[in-house]
């Protein structure tokens, strides 16, 4: 039982790569954050992805303007507060999703 979930996360892992080839774990929960905002339909403020993941503000930063150079997400400015930015996933991070879960529904990891 242990093995056979142990194998499971290490697939969901390898599985995320696909979405962006990283070997930090920090990128990855940036972008499933800047993804469970969007589909909640609700913005991702710097702030509040800074008090959701356990990494440096330095760090979380780094990450976010690699990202934003691989197309993946995109800073904008807060329509309330134009001090504040939101991240927002582009066209091309949302279609990876997509085929992620096509495959993930073909092939279950679990």
């Amino acid at each position: 039982m242990e093995i056979k979930f142990i194998s499971s996360l290490i697939k969901g892992r390898l599985l995320l790569n696909k979405i962006y080839k990283t070997e930090s774990s920090i990128p990855i929960l940036i972008l499933l954050e800047t993804l469970k905002f969007h589909f909640e339909q609700k913005d991702l403020h710097i702030k509040i992805l800074h008090k959701s993941l356990p990494y440096s503000e330095i760090s979380l930063r780094l990450h976010m303007r690699e990202l934003e150079a691989n197309n993946l997400i995109r800073l904008e400015k807060s329509l309330m507060d134009k001090r504040n930015k939101t991240l927002k996933p582009t066209k091309e991070l949302i279609q990876k999703f997509y085929e992620l879960k096509e495959n993930m529904e073909k092939e279950p990891i679990i």
